[in-house]
């Protein structure tokens, strides 16, 4: 009998430790959106906007489902076609936004 309870035992504790090392890994891949979303609204602060749009392009690479990599690109279109008016930067605004309403 006490082969049987050692053995549910370490099914408990295995699952206990998979459960934490899950959690931990979710946990870490929402620390490196947050850290690329934050990068990329500093970079289009800094007027850095090839790399606020390197640092867009890789969050909708990593996460397609989430929004932040759309939002901040349309951002930094935005901006750049309002600070330098022009609007050759136009048509890659309205593919993020189209983007956005898939």
């Amino acid at each position: 009998m006490p082969n049987v309870l050692d053995s549910k035992a370490r099914i408990f504790v295995g699952f206990c430790i998979a459960t934490l090392w899950m959690n931990s890994a979710f946990a870490q891949a929402i620390e490196a959106r947050e850290q690329l979303i934050q990068r990329s609204l500093h970079q289009l602060h800094l007027e850095q906007f090839d790399s606020a749009l390197v640092a867009c392009a890789k969050m909708r690479q990593l996460w397609p489902e989430h929004p932040a990599g759309y939002l901040n690109a349309a951002n930094v279109y935005q901006t750049m076609m309002r600070d330098y008016r022009v609007r050759i930067f136009e048509a890659q605004f309205t593919a993020v936004q189209l983007k956005l309403k898939e």
